[in-house]
């Protein structure tokens, strides 16, 4: 056998050797890298497990936390009123510090008047009292009874003034109201006058002159002289008569 003969014969040798090393590195890589894959699928399924129970977890406290935040909320609120309260409260119980403090001001002041009173009654009882109170009461009571005569009396009075100042005024002139009417009750021929069942009371004055019918015929005209309260007395006008004046004869003016 030659030398090259030889030389390819190791070679092919040292090949298939060296072939069936690295074959076998091969399958054993490979078998590796399998169980490498069989391992990672392992973890990657207890990973994915894991995952879906961490997102259930996840899920729950976010629910948890919603029911958190919802109740954090609610309990803000009811902080906030119950301050609101507080200060409410707060308020009225500086009121009612105030309060008992001018209650007690008052009582106090009381207490002094009612001392004083006690002083001032001079030891008398209730009883006595109350009689003293209804005496002066019926005093008053008297006093206002005369105060409302003697008023109404002034009224009176007033009011009469009035009538006689009018009364005066309109004697001066003889101005009568309209409407006055009346008859003769005594004729006096010697002295020429009438007494007539008319006074100032009825609005007659001194100095009216009123007009004498008889059947509705006219008989002459009488001027007033003196006024009582419901009768007359008035002088017969001799020029302004037509016949003589009859008692019973109407008058009017």
């Amino acid at each position: 056998m030659s030398l090259i003969a030889k030389i390819c014969l190791v070679i092919s040798i040292l090949a298939s050797l060296a072939g069936g090393y690295f074959g076998y590195e091969i399958i054993q890589q490979r078998d590796e890298f399998h169980r490498q894959l069989d391992d990672t699928k392992s973890k990657l399924t207890i990973t994915t497990k894991n995952w879906d129970g961490t997102k259930k977890e996840l899920e729950t406290a976010q629910g948890q936390m919603k029911d958190l935040e919802s109740k954090l909320s609610e309990a803000t609120s009811q902080n906030s009123s119950l301050n609101s309260k507080v200060s409410d409260l707060t308020t009225k119980l500086g009121e009612l510090d105030k309060s008992l403090s001018d209650s007690k001001q008052q009582l106090t002041s009381t207490m002094d008047r009612l001392t004083k009173m006690e002083a001032d009654l001079g030891g008398k009882t209730p009883a006595q009292l109350k009689e003293a109170v209804a005496q002066t009461q019926k005093e008053v009571d008297r006093v206002i009874a005369d105060k409302k005569k003697i008023e109404d009396d002034l009224s009176g009075q007033k009011a009469e003034v009035a009538r006689l100042n009018d009364r005066i005024e309109r004697s001066k002139t003889g101005e009568m109201p309209p409407g006055i009417s009346g008859k003769v009750l005594k004729l006096n021929q010697a002295w020429n006058f009438v007494v007539l069942n008319v006074g100032n009371l009825d609005g007659v004055v001194e100095n009216g002159i009123l007009v004498v019918y008889r059947d509705k015929q006219f008989i002459g005209k009488v001027k007033v002289v003196s006024t009582e309260a419901h009768t007359c007395v008035a002088d017969i006008i001799p020029e302004m008569s037509k016949s003589a004046v009859q008692e019973g004869d109407e008058v009017f003016n």
